[in-house]
């Protein structure tokens, strides 16, 4: 909070947010400070969206790659069936 309050460095950081009607949140938070009323003003983001898609993007990456993989393995086997 120091370095913040000179303006040195604004503080990022992940938490969960407790939510009355479900367990918890992703949330990512951020301090900013405002010198000329001297108040320190955390913000909030809820994550969830943000990881659900994260998820999803690497679950297609690993598809992705898992098709190559068996895309070439087939490859190389037609080819030996062939005699090439």
């Amino acid at each position: 909070m120091r370095q913040a309050r000179r303006g040195q460095a604004t503080r990022r950081f992940r938490g969960r947010y407790r939510h009355k009607a479900r367990p918890y949140d992703p949330s990512r938070l951020g301090l900013r400070v405002s010198e000329a009323e001297r108040r320190h003003y955390f913000i909030g983001r809820d994550m969830t969206e943000y990881d659900r898609t994260a998820d999803s993007l690497r679950q297609a990456v690993k598809m992705e790659a898992i098709g190559q993989l068996t895309g070439g393995v087939a490859h190389d086997f037609n080819n030996i069936l062939h005699g090439q």
